[in-house]
């Protein structure tokens, strides 16, 4: 009998051990997202709309990306990123109110899917004179933009 309640109690050792092993590791938490506005500043005329793009980086995916803006009306083309992914070129069209002059700015707010959120202000220089875009941003895959007089 003693040998019994001896190995019973070594059972019952053992189990506690293992069930008491968990995996505890921490979740892993990767980068925060990233919006990379280009290099070049944007400039548009008043009472125009334009294309825009800027590029997304999140390492734990794309959840959600908003934009508000200063003046006017800011609207992303939803179906330029996908939700999960881990980069995007993303598009965005911006339209200015006629009488808007000066600086105009759209944030753009990206949440990734471990909640982490990158908020990027983009200042626009609105003008009332007709915009020549760069050569650089006419040729550039990152860039569109495309004014359209109303």
């Amino acid at each position: 009998m003693k040998k019994l309640n001896l190995l019973l109690l070594l059972l019952l050792g053992i189990s506690v051990v293992f069930t008491s092993c968990e995996d505890d590791d921490d979740p892993v938490v990767l980068a925060r997202p990233e919006v990379v506005p280009p290099a070049t500043p944007f400039s548009i005329q008043a009472g125009t709309t334009g294309t825009f793009n800027v590029q997304v980086n999140a390492p734990a995916g794309i959840q959600n990306i908003t934009a508000t803006q200063s003046a006017g009306t800011a609207t992303l083309n939803t179906s330029s990123w996908q939700t999960g992914a881990t980069s995007a070129n993303v598009e965005f069209s911006y339209q200015v109110p006629a009488n808007a002059v000066g600086a105009a700015v759209v944030t753009l707010t990206v949440t990734d899917q471990q909640g982490q959120t990158d908020v990027t202000a983009i200042t626009f220089n609105v003008t009332t004179d007709p915009v020549e875009l760069p050569k650089a941003i006419k040729s550039s895959p990152v860039v569109k933009l495309t004014a359209l007089v109303q």
